[in-house]
């Protein structure tokens, strides 16, 4: 119980401290009292319930939001969460009570028992985070460390993954202390958390040195809530409100004027009143605009696309970007299989048109800009689309959000510290335009720059760093899960070959 408090607050607050021993008293009860599988498995559910109960409060307020105030849906998916979160950490714990009960006790394969736990629960938070279109379960331990600059510099070699495996061997570490009062046990926690700090240190030394220059952006960050951008009566309002910010956003001379995700939510063409205006507004001061739209499905087969598009001065798209990670319930059912619409929010059956096109391939959008990475949304709480975007080259990436429907909830905060590890891990800086959210600019180190919650429309100035990303993230990643999954096979066989070999084990 008390583990699941404290790493419940840890990821819904994003603590690194507490990230440094939240799962403490659960290992102290595994290791300290040689629990069994099945009472490690009853650890772990009650750590994850009570986990999810720290966590999950904001389902009942958004669910509302999006079903006109329904109850009976917000029950649901609450109850579902925190029996997915408890399953998750059965598993997890589960596994580990045998792996500490097959490797207890003096031997030449004790080495093994800490790094195999450490990758078994990095082995079921990378099966978890392999889900696309489900943000709201990618709790992982990981990401406790985003506001931790120095730890987050791991993230380049592996991600949140990499991350949570070093985050178990500490705690494991400081479990074993309490549990055997032996001070040895202390030193793998003391050292890994000196020389990730200095590793981290170096590493931002490192990339000061980089300099690309770098593009004037302008954020208009309009922060309409739901009942006024979704709102035909209100219609008028809200298009005045955004002309003004865009005239707001001419004043700082900028390269490009970015919007946040469905500022327009109407179908792109053209001809469209609200972009020529918006471009008569902007004659001669030569800013692009990265804006965002729905796109028509082709030949009226396909369904419409969540699309930022980059259009010129002169009214030329320069390139067109569609969301390739839909929000499940939300923006596709949650079993597109058995028929349109099943499992949907109403808001988006009413206001969507209850289904969207998939983008397979996400390319950069190619420019006088130079190459930028754009996420739609969600899509920056998991690493494959911006690390796809960075393999193929990128000088910076935007992200364009909206979180109106989270507005005060921590999911905003989430939301971007997200971001800040995909900015680490692809080396790239990413510009935030959150509508009702956080935006700002993260450099490729993860520092800050801009940092603004959302209150009021306002447009904000920043100078994004070009510099050319890191292409080779995915890889890295991909041998780091390589390792954890050799280690996994390692630890089944040494059992089975210590009892067909008791000499030489």
């Amino acid at each position: 119980m008390l583990s699941g408090l404290l790493s419940g607050i840890a990821i819904y607050s994003i603590s690194w401290w507490l990230g440094w021993i939240c799962y403490v008293p659960v290992f102290y009860l595994l290791l300290r009292y040689r629990t069994g599988p099945v009472k490690g498995m009853l650890a772990g559910a009650v750590t994850g319930a009570v986990q999810a109960v720290v966590m999950n409060g904001w389902v009942f307020p958004v669910v509302a939001g999006y079903t006109g105030q329904a109850l009976f849906p917000g029950i649901f998916i609450w109850f579902f969460l925190l029996l997915f979160n408890a399953g998750k950490f059965m598993a997890v714990f589960g596994l580990t009570a045998i792996i500490f009960k097959w490797y207890e006790g003096p031997g030449k394969w004790q080495w093994v028992k800490v790094p195999l736990a450490a990758s078994v629960f990095v082995a079921v938070e990378a099966l978890i985070g392999s889900l696309r279109g489900f943000p709201w379960i990618y709790s992982f331990w990981g990401y406790t460390q985003t506001t931790n600059i120095w730890f987050l510099q791991l993230a380049e070699l592996g991600g949140a993954g990499i991350i949570s495996w070093f985050l178990v061997i500490i705690n494991i570490s400081l479990a074993s202390f309490l549990a055997f009062k032996k001070r040895s046990t202390l030193i793998p926690a003391l050292s890994l958390l000196i020389l990730i700090h200095v590793y981290g240190y170096v590493r931002i030394q490192m990339l000061d040195r980089e300099s690309g220059g770098s593009v004037k952006l302008a954020m208009v960050c309009d922060n309409s809530p739901p009942g006024m951008r979704w709102n035909e009566s209100e219609l008028n309002r809200y298009v005045h409100r955004l002309f003004e910010l865009n005239r707001l956003a001419l004043r700082t001379q900028p390269d490009i004027i970015v919007w946040n995700e469905s500022v327009i939510p109407w179908t792109y063409r053209e001809d469209d009143d609200f972009l020529l205006y918006i471009l008569e507004q902007g004659r001669g001061y030569g800013a692009s605009h990265l804006i965002s739209y729905y796109s028509e499905g082709v030949s009226g087969k396909d369904y419409p696309a969540v699309s930022a598009y980059l259009i010129y001065p002169d009214g030329r798209v320069a390139g067109r970007y569609d969301k390739s990670e839909l929000l499940a319930g939300v923006e596709r059912p949650l079993f597109p299989s058995v028929r349109q619409g099943f499992m949907q929010l109403p808001f988006a059956l009413d206001n969507t048109l209850a289904d969207h096109a998939e983008n397979p391939l996400p390319e950069p959008l190619a420019s006088r800009h130079g190459s930028i990475g754009v996420m739609i949304c969600n899509e920056a709480s998991r690493d494959a689309v911006a690390g796809k975007l960075a393999g193929q080259g990128v000088d910076f990436m935007v992200l364009m959000s909206n979180n109106a429907w989270f507005d005060n909830s921590a999911l905003v905060r989430l939301h971007f510290f997200f971001t800040r590890m995909r900015a680490v891990e692809n080396r790239t800086a990413i510009v935030i335009n959150s509508n009702l959210g956080i935006s700002g600019l993260i450099d490729q180190s993860g520092r800050i720059l801009h940092y603004y919650e959302a209150v009021q429309p306002r447009v904000l100035e920043a100078e994004i760093p070009k510099t050319r990303g890191s292409k080779n993230y995915l890889n890295r990643r991909s041998v780091f899960y390589i390792i954890v999954y050799g280690m996994l096979l390692t630890g089944l066989f040494a059992p089975a070959y210590r009892r067909l070999n008791p000499r030489r084990a």
